[in-house]
């Protein structure tokens, strides 16, 4: 779902019930204030949503790329991708805390799915899940929290699905659901736990889609491991280890309906694409000839592409081909086999990815030469971390940079090439894709570009 329709419930009053202009009523919750009925905003006594953090500390994506969130020290904002509006805001009363990390998707106002990780020094770290239909995150709206301790508990990073939360400590991860006692106190109790081995990144991705499935690092360095879980909560066997590389892991993702995995190591010049379900490698997709520290790794939400974020100020984008037979509900948890496509099946992939000249001759000469090249190129400014997700539109990347930059580009699925942002959106070349830039920390001034 799309839009800023959460904006619309972010308002902060005094301290009594407050009849508005309309016929709404607003309860107060300490100091925040929610709607009881009515859609009609209040005429009076608004104020605006305090400021985006700076400096930021943690910056993602949801897992549906409808939003992104943006976190500093004492505070979490959800923020629409479409049109930059508060879908969510979470403000850290208790000034011991600091704000580690958050994660979660915005849907709409029933369906909201959060968490947010804050810590007291590295000596306590709080995990808490938020209950659906709040749109402001108070410690009265939570349902759900677990305190790890430092040393060994060292949390970094947190992922939600449905009522599941992941926590992804630096030797394990740990999946937890809700559960709400008889009296007032609440905790997220243990469903499952992971060794991951040496873990410092945080790597961990989580489907999207109504099943539940995960990836992580294994406990060797390049090993990743996959499960997929019943909607009973049961994992479904078996589990999954891939041996994806012979060096540790830098970055890892998971289609949206966790049939795919895709893994780059700390060497950042080969993107690997591997089956969840029986660990065969399926597609080897070239990021460049030199070493590279990989940001980010994404899949479009129907799988056919594939895009990588790196420090060598280009994003990659390429098609995936593999031949991916529609779920029906009745088999979106079964094995299922996957095989690479002999060919592209739509005009959507049939640029295919880019191979060098002496490909034909692959079974003889080294690897390299057999390797798949992206198919479009965004050039990106250097000196930034970027995070890059697939837009609600067709051939639409999303790219999010630490220092506040957002893009929207359009890139052509048959012809691929050569974007390049640096300056103003200008496509470079004869390409034509559009370019929108936004400082995301100061919406109202955006930049744009559309070649006819």
């Amino acid at each position: 779902m799309q839009g800023g329709d959460g904006a619309a419930e972010l308002r902060l009053g005094r301290c009594e019930e407050i009849p508005a202009a309309s016929n709404r009523i607003w309860r107060r919750q300490s100091h925040i204030l929610v709607p009881m009925a009515s859609t009609d905003p209040p005429a009076e006594r608004r104020r605006p949503a305090p400021p985006l953090p700076s400096p930021i500390v943690h910056l993602s994506f949801s897992s549906d790329a409808s939003c992104f969130v943006v976190a500093g020290t004492s505070s979490v904002h959800w923020l629409s991708c479409d049109t930059f509006s508060l879908r969510g805001l979470y403000q850290e009363k208790d000034a011991r805390k600091t704000v580690a990390a958050a994660a979660g998707d915005m849907l709409s106002l029933k369906e909201s799915a959060c968490a947010t990780v804050s810590r007291v020094n590295s000596t306590k770290f709080f995990i808490r899940r938020w209950k659906p239909g709040y749109m402001n995150y108070h410690w009265r709206y939570f349902e759900g929290e677990k305190t790890y301790t430092g040393g060994e508990d060292d949390v970094r990073a947190v992922r939600v699905h449905g009522a599941k939360t992941v926590v992804v400590l630096v030797d394990r991860l740990e999946v937890l659901g809700c559960r709400t006692k008889d009296t007032e106190d609440k905790e997220l109790w243990l469903l499952h736990s992971v060794v991951t081995g040496g873990n410092p990144l945080g790597l961990c991705a989580v489907s999207s889609g109504a099943s539940f499935a995960f990836v992580c690092p294994g406990a060797r360095d390049g090993e990743v491991h996959v499960e997929r879980w019943l909607d009973e909560g049961e994992v479904a066997a078996p589990v999954v280890a891939i041996r994806a590389h012979s060096s540790r892991l830098a970055s890892i993702a998971m289609s949206c309906d966790g049939r795919l995995v895709a893994t780059a190591s700390v060497r950042g010049t080969l993107v690997r694409i591997f089956s969840a379900t029986d660990g065969a490698l399926l597609q080897e997709l070239r990021r460049g000839r030199d070493g590279a520290d990989i940001h980010c790794i994404a899949f479009s939400p129907d799988s056919k592409w594939l895009a990588v974020s790196s420090d060598k100020a280009t994003v990659h984008v390429f098609s995936v081909n593999i031949d991916l037979p529609s779920l029906t509900p009745e088999d979106s948890n079964s094995p299922g086999g996957l095989q690479a496509a002999p060919a592209p099946s739509s005009p959507a992939v049939a640029t295919a990815n880019k191979r060098s000249s002496l490909s034909f001759a692959g079974g003889f000469l080294p690897g390299y030469f057999s390797s798949e090249w992206s198919s479009t190129q965004i050039r990106v400014p250097e000196g930034t971390k970027y995070l890059v997700a697939f837009g609600s539109q067709p051939n639409t990347l999303l790219i999010l940079g630490i220092n506040g930059r957002f893009y929207r580009c359009r890139f052509d699925p048959e012809k691929g090439g050569v974007v390049d942002v640096r300056h103003k959106g200008t496509p470079c070349g004869s390409v034509g894709q559009d370019v929108e830039c936004i400082n995301f920390m100061n919406p109202s001034k955006k930049t744009s570009n559309s070649k006819p």
